[in-house]
């Protein structure tokens, strides 16, 4: 993953992130489907975010709706597996965007 992809990445989950305070301010609960978004983000965005003095707790669920919903209730503060269309159209359907 190209370096300044990963840090943008990371940057917008630390933005998204500050809206959602965690019991521990430098913890990220981030959630993934299977597929290959958690290799990318263990080894493109999770090291940035490391060395910055984040600690990241991985939540692995089934599919895209668990993983929305939980950001819905706060259980995780960032789910990386879908882009904005996909996301607003669920959103919309399940009433939680």
């Amino acid at each position: 993953m190209n370096k300044s992809v990963a840090r943008g990445i990371a940057l917008a989950l630390l933005s998204a992130t500050s809206f959602y305070a965690a019991a521990d301010a430098h913890l990220i609960r981030v959630g993934f489907n299977p597929g290959p978004y958690k290799e990318q983000f263990e080894k493109g965005v999770a090291p940035y975010l490391l060395s910055k003095g984040y600690k990241i707790e991985y939540k692995d669920f089934s599919d895209g709706i668990q993983v929305n919903d939980a950001v819905a209730r706060g259980d995780i503060e960032a789910n990386i597996m879908q882009h904005p269309v996909y996301l607003k159209a669920i959103n919309e359907r399940l009433g939680i965007g």
